[in-house]
């Protein structure tokens, strides 16, 4: 692949010259027989096809003059293998494969394919369009090697069903993109199960003495109670007559209900659980009472 460079004043190759030879890396496509359309007006270079370092190339790549830059724009789902026939002449990119055409356009990241009149394909050695008169000269391989020539009006020969495809995009989410999003996923969801995780009793009697350091006398005796009392559950009654006979009634119900909180919370932090273990609720019995229900499971911690 060469251009001609203004500033030397001479033809240079994309490669070799040293003005771009910090593209001699593997993100350059390597191709052999490919296919390229220039966009003069941003001046890009597009190239795609042909057969690169791993075999067919499918992807099509730009080259950006201006900033010096290759870029993947995109590429077809289908093999075409190298001896395709190339119609020369024509604005777009277009050859001929299997008795189809194919015809490219690489700017609107696009091709079509469609069938071809000459069904010759396999002897077909030159195709040229004359855009004037509109017509193509078709150079065949005939007996003893000889060649054939015939020429062909332009829209009889583009006069098959056309389908059109577009490239199919560059995925902009590279495969370490996807494992590094599956590693954030799992410690996501590990996080989530270790702050929502169960908590067994067995757990809870593990952490006791963590737990109780955290907490202030009548908190300790509030906890002890209550996980003695499991899997029973404690009423506000019974916590409340742990406190002196003289403190009031109102008193005695804030403190409780403050101490849950705070006994609460200290062994949620305590056991990495985002779930409430201690839960006031009113009693089944007597709507009137209050007691406190465990939220752990009796099971041994797996």
């Amino acid at each position: 692949m060469i251009f001609y460079n203004d500033k030397i004043s001479e033809w240079s190759s994309v490669y070799l010259s040293p003005l771009f030879n910090h593209h001699m890396n593997i993100s350059s496509p390597f191709l052999m027989r490919h296919i390229s359309e220039y966009d003069d007006s941003n001046d890009i270079l597009y190239t795609g096809l042909g057969m690169g370092v791993q075999g067919f190339n499918h992807i099509i790549y730009s080259y950006n003059f201006l900033n010096k830059e290759w870029k993947e724009i995109g590429s077809i789902a289908e093999q075409i293998s190298l001896d395709f026939i190339k119609i020369e002449g024509l604005k777009t990119n277009a050859f001929i494969k299997n008795n189809i055409i194919y015809t490219f356009d690489f700017k609107n990241r696009s091709y079509s394919k469609q069938e071809s009149p000459l069904h010759i394909s396999s002897s077909l050695e030159k195709v040229y369009l004359d855009e004037n008169s509109k017509r193509l000269l078709i150079a065949s391989k005939g007996i003893n090697s000889n060649l054939n020539l015939s020429i062909i009006n332009k829209d009889i020969f583009f006069k098959g069903n056309k389908t059109l495809y577009n490239f199919k995009e560059k995925s902009f989410f590279p495969s370490y993109y996807l494992a590094l999003t599956f590693l954030l996923l799992l410690i996501v969801i590990f996080i989530y199960l270790m702050f929502n995780r169960n908590i067994t009793y067995k757990m809870l009697l593990n952490k006791k003495g963590d737990i109780e350091n955290s907490l202030i006398k009548y908190e300790r005796d509030f906890f002890r109670l209550m996980i003695s009392n499991y899997p029973k559950k404690t009423k506000f009654n019974d916590l409340g007559d742990l406190f002196e006979i003289e403190l009031a009634y109102e008193t005695r119900v804030k403190k409780i209900n403050s101490g849950i909180v705070n006994i609460n919370s200290c062994a949620k932090k305590i056991l990495s659980t985002r779930k409430n273990i201690f839960i006031i609720e009113k009693s089944k019995e007597d709507s009137r009472m209050k007691e406190i229900k465990l939220n752990i499971s009796a099971e041994n911690n797996k």
